[in-house]
């Protein structure tokens, strides 16, 4: 065998590739094959999947049914997005663990694996995915713990997966501008707690000691083209905002 045989014979042809990620363990990729998507045709290709590789061998460990793939940061879980539905399996044995069907539908995990926010969405014809409703969801009693009432936004677990921040828009696509955070206690329950801005709320992140970070986006005096950054951050207690603790401002 020559040597353009035996390099022909250790590739890995996974076309047409989409994209491909690293795993958390460094020694694993994470590749997704799917023909391209144009516009609003929501078409799926039949032959979509995503694969497991082994970096250093190149062999494929596992080819999962979908076209892309979430590996969540400690590893532990694989979130597998298809045209038809959002698979959730262990990372490990490959085990199916919770499916949501639909089209478009947006799956993330708390840190910890508990809780499942997902945004089940719908299409009409041509047009545009909506969201149909919008929940946190207990994985392992399958029961919504808090219901969003078809909003979408930016949003954010504490790394302990207790809170959930969520800013309400108007749903997918256009989910537009809110000046509310919602902090949810996930395992205690209740009302939220509401945080209301006077400039538009771009996001919202929980950074690594807990702390609730708001960053906002408003006009710059003087200048009507412009803007003035800002972050607001909320100390937490128990998963609850307590109070600003501090602001930063930049243009």
């Amino acid at each position: 065998m020559g040597g353009a045989d035996r390099e022909r014979e250790g590739r890995l042809d996974l076309a047409p590739i989409a994209s491909v990620t690293g795993h958390p363990d460094g020694k694993t990729a994470v590749v997704a094959s799917h023909a391209r998507y144009i516009g609003n045709a929501w078409i799926g290709d039949p032959n979509a999947k995503v694969s497991i590789v082994d970096i250093a061998s190149g062999q494929v460990k596992k080819s999962l049914r979908g076209d892309e793939c979430t590996v969540t940061p400690d590893g532990k879980r694989l979130i597998v997005d298809s045209h038809d539905d959002v698979v959730l399996y262990d990372a490990d044995s490959y085990r199916e663990l919770r499916r949501w069907p639909g089209q478009g539908n947006q799956v993330k995990l708390d840190p910890t694996n508990r809780f499942a926010l997902v945004f089940k969405r719908t299409k009409s014809g041509l047009g545009p995915l909506e969201t149909t409703q919008s929940f946190v969801e207990d994985l392992a009693t399958r029961k919504k713990v808090v219901d969003l009432d078809r909003a979408e936004g930016s949003f954010a677990f504490d790394p302990a997966g207790n809170t959930l921040a969520f800013t309400p828009g108007n749903g997918y696509p256009s989910y537009g501008k809110s000046i509310v955070v919602r902090v949810y206690a996930l395992v205690r329950g209740g009302p939220p707690k509401i945080i209301q801005t006077e400039e538009a709320i771009e996001r919202v992140q929980y950074l690594a000691d807990g702390v609730l970070a708001i960053f906002l986006k408003g006009r710059a005096p003087r200048r009507p083209a412009g803007a003035i950054w800002s972050v607001r951050c909320w100390r937490c207690r128990r998963g609850r905002p307590q109070r600003p603790s501090c602001r930063r401002t930049w243009n």
